[in-house]
């Protein structure tokens, strides 16, 4: 399969998306699952578009730092997520490496196993590494943003999107205290009694 998701591409988006001025959106570069050799999936479902929340999440991982480490890093996960968890493939729709790459995971579509409760009303954003104690690189830090951008840009995201640590909605650790401490400066970051309130299916 051409990787047809794997480039860089400019789109302008007009004053309704994303709550910004007409602006040029630079979508980053993604590693395909065809590039880290993903095993196929053995379940599938899908999320409802343009999906309404972002969870951002830490592997807990070793951090990478060049894009043969972080392929073998998401192959990696990958096994453990299917091997020993037996779910039907990677947790996380996209990755974050410290070579400020992103990864695909299941993409914008499918519903992951990263939040408990929340899966299937949202995507999750995983960062590669433990960050408890400190933060990913600036690089990984600018494609998670420029990553948001380009969802909503392109419709994957509803223009109003909330943004959540993993530990806003859920008994976890996750995205790391260091790494949910920064992600309240985002735009659309809210806590659970700002943010829309919504019940998650069964």
């Amino acid at each position: 399969m051409k990787s047809s998701i794997s480039f860089i591409a400019t789109i302008l988006i007009c004053c309704a998306m994303c709550e910004t001025p007409p602006s040029i959106v630079l979508c980053p570069s993604v590693v395909s699952r065809d590039e880290w050799n993903a095993n196929a999936a053995t379940e599938t479902n899908f999320l409802e578009l343009p999906v309404k929340i972002v969870i951002i999440c830490h592997t807990v991982t070793p951090e990478c730092t060049t894009l043969q480490a972080c392929m073998r890093r998401v192959k990696s996960i990958q096994n453990y997520h299917q091997k020993e968890k037996h779910w039907g493939d990677i947790a996380y729709n996209f990755l974050i490496g410290n070579d400020g790459r992103v990864y695909e995971g299941i993409g914008w579509d499918k519903v992951g196993r990263h939040t408990k409760q929340f899966n299937e009303v949202s995507i999750g954003i995983a960062f590669i590494g433990n960050f408890s104690a400190k933060l990913p690189s600036k690089a990984a830090l600018d494609a998670a943003k420029n990553l948001l951008q380009c969802g909503c840009a392109e419709g994957h995201l509803d223009a109003n999107y909330t943004l959540f640590g993993a530990r806003d909605v859920s008994n976890t650790e996750s995205p790391g205290a260091n790494l949910n401490q920064e992600i309240q400066n985002w735009p659309h970051w809210m806590t659970m009694e700002q943010g829309q309130i919504i019940i998650p299916r069964k």
